[in-house]
Parts: structure tokens; sequence; C-alpha cells
């Protein structure tokens, strides 16, 4: 297994790869989906967080072959702060840093892995 963090361009990646069976594209993309097992469960783990990147402004996903392992990976807006104004300037009349402003959206196009 292996897991990695970047940042690029105003995104975070986050990634976790492993050496697993893989699966096919169809299996990737029907594991995000909301399902009812015949045994009483509920698959939402993945449904809701694929969810939160999204409010967020970012990206969820997988990719996969079968036979290669799987690759799953998530892409957050982020934006730096600056520094606190110490007393000391705020006294001197510098003003401060102006608020900042809404997250940008970033998906896998955007973010680097």
């Amino acid at each position: 297994m292996r897991v990695g963090a970047r940042a690029s361009k105003g995104c975070l990646t986050f990634s976790v790869q492993d050496e697993g069976c893989g699966m096919s594209q169809e299996e990737a993309e029907r594991i995000f989906a909301k399902y009812s097992s015949h045994t009483g469960g509920r698959g939402l783990g993945l449904a809701l967080s694929k969810r939160l990147p999204e409010r967020l402004g970012g990206e969820l996903g997988v990719e996969s072959a079968p036979g290669e392992g799987s690759t799953f990976w998530v892409v957050l807006p982020f934006e730096t702060v600056p520094e606190p104004v110490g007393a000391a300037t705020a006294a001197a009349g510098v003003p401060s840093a102006p608020p900042a402003s809404r997250p940008r959206t970033c998906s896998r196009s955007t973010g680097s892995r």
C-alpha cells in the first residue's frame, strides 16, 4: 500500500494505492452509489464519503483496473492564510489581512495526484 499527499494550484490531493485485485470501470462507478442489501444493510459509506469533498468544492474518486489494484483519491481546495497581525503591528496602523475568499473548486483535472 502507498499513501500520498500533494499540494498544487490551490488544491490538496491525498491518495491511497493498493496492489489488490482491482476492479472494472463499471464496478468503480458503482461503488459510490447508495444501495440496500437483502440482509438489511445500507451501502452509504462511500456515497456519503463522496458527498463531503464535493460540498467543500473538491472531489473523491478511484482509478482501477482488474488485476492492477486501485488508487482512491480526494482533492480538496485550500488557501494559505497570512500570519496574524501582532498587537505592535496593529498599534502602528498597519492594516490587517483581507478576509479569506470563498474556497475554489478543485477536481482531479485541476489538482495533481
